[in-house]
């Protein structure tokens, strides 16, 4: 692991029905996106053993109705 490297998310965009997400992926590395309707609540799978390309990755999800969700992306084990 390289203490220098950060995760940010590389755009963003909200619709009514799906969010799209952008974010660097590293090859080797299996990502796992998540939500939940509220902070302390579990977290959801979303999108699943998403493959590292070396290259941004941009993702289209379902959104769960007009309410606020949070988002987060886990890098697998």
């Amino acid at each position: 692991t390289n203490a220098a490297s950060v995760f940010k998310l590389t755009c963003i965009s909200v619709g009514a029905t799906s969010l799209v997400i952008g974010f660097p992926a590293l090859t080797g590395r299996l990502y796992q996106v998540e939500h939940t309707s509220a902070p302390g609540l579990p977290w959801k799978v979303l999108s699943d053993n998403i493959p590292g390309t070396n290259d941004p990755l941009q993702l289209t999800l379902p959104r769960e109705g007009p309410e606020a969700q949070f988002y987060r992306v886990a890098l697998k084990p």
